[in-house]
This record gives structure tokens, sequence and C-alpha cells, in this order.
């Protein structure tokens, strides 16, 4: 794992100087912090974030994020830490496709016993921008360290009302089918330096409703921008 984020920083070091034809402005870094609810628990996240050019038209992200999860109803309550590392080729006009690997490592805590899993996961996702409308369709694998694999697939649709308010919704199919709703808006208080999101995920097993504030360094432009340009 350090090794890879070891290649993730030299190759974003030595691309970001010469590329002409980004796929993404410039090097920009977010922070981010969310809150969810569902019958089985609560939760609190935190996230940071940095995406740089490389060369034409691709670019890197990497990020890191902390969750606590507090369980009810016989949940155990747990904790996890995990990052992702991502490059994408994106045309700014048509649209951007994303590979990912991420890692995460949970901490369970119950009044019986403590138990530590990890997992390592690969993604491959593409988004078509066509006027108003961000069409997406993804896929996952997971690969937990007690052994099996866990598959997932996607596909979204999201609409911009205007500049700076965004709403959609994706289906994920998976051992339990889902479909979480969203809503994502820059208010003008924020002087477009942040963003506000509520989402709700409909789920065969449990409901659960999050509500996120990102906060974007050194980038403010419109909602629509952000997701297509940075």
């Amino acid at each position: 794992m350090k090794r890879c984020v070891v290649f993730f920083g030299a190759l974003c070091l030595s691309g970001a100087a010469v590329a002409e034809n980004p796929g993404i402005e410039k090097t920009n870094y977010s922070i981010s912090g969310s809150v969810s609810d569902a019958d089985r628990g609560s939760s609190v996240s935190l996230a940071g974030q940095a995406r740089v050019p490389i060369a034409n038209y691709t670019g890197a992200s990497i990020t890191g994020r902390y969750s606590d999860f507090n369980g009810k109803n016989n949940y155990i309550d747990s904790s996890t830490n995990s990052v992702t590392l991502g490059v994408f080729v994106r045309d700014y006009d048509l649209g951007i496709i994303n590979a990912s690997y991420g890692y995460s490592r949970t901490e369970s805590d119950s009044s019986i016993s403590n138990s530590k899993n990890s997992i390592d996961s690969i993604s491959l996702s593409g988004t078509y921008y066509y006027k108003e409308f961000d069409l997406g369709l993804g896929r996952s694998k997971a690969k937990p360290d007690t052994g099996g694999s866990l598959n997932m697939s996607s596909a979204s649709v999201s609409y911009y009302i205007n500049q700076n308010f965004e709403l959609g919704a994706t289906v994920l199919k998976m051992d339990a089918d889902a479909t979480n709703y969203f809503i994502t808006y820059q208010p003008g208080a924020f002087g477009n330096a942040a963003s506000l999101s509520v989402s709700y995920l409909d789920s065969t097993i449990h409901d659960t409703l999050t509500v996120s504030l990102s906060y974007y360094f050194d980038t403010k432009v419109s909602l629509k921008d952000r997701n297509r340009r940075y």
C-alpha cells in the first residue's frame, strides 16, 4: 500500500507541469464532513481529497477517509480508515472514465471482543456529459481479508437545474439492491467555495439519510464546472 502512495505522488509531480490539455483545470484540494442515520445506527465521517493533472486529458486523485459508526438494534460499533487512489481520462465536452484502487480497515468493538478486518477494492466507472445531464455506469469488486468477494454494478443520472444545483439518483446492484437519491447545492452565501449535499439511500436491508458539507480550496467555480472540469 505504501508503495502505491509513493508511486502516485511521483507520477503526479512528474506530469503536472507538462500537461497541455489536462483532464483537470488545475491541482485542487477539498475536505468534507458528513453525518448519517439509519435503522442500524448512525455515523460521522471526515474526508480529504487531492486531484491533480498528469498529462493530456488525464488526471489522478487520492482520497483519505475516516468514519465512526455507532450501532443500535444489536449492531456493533466500528471505525473505518480508508484510502483510494484513482486515475482518469476526461474530455470536458464528452465525459470521464475513472479507474481506482481502494483499501479500507475496519475495527469493530463489542462487549465480547474486538476485531479488525480489511478490504481491497477496484472499480471502473464512466460518465457521459449530455447537455445538463450526467449519465454514469460503474462496476466494482471488493475482496475482504476474510475471503470471498463482493461485486457491485451501478447506473446513475443527474441533472443540473442551474449551475449550482444538481439532483439525481444512482441504482446499485449487489447483494442488497439499493437506490441512492441525492441533491447537491452550492449556496451563493458560500461564494462557490463550499457545497451542501443531502442523500437518501433506499435499500432492501435498511434506509440511510446522509447530510454532507464540502469545502474546496482555491477553486471558486460553479458546481457544474467543478464536477466536469475539476
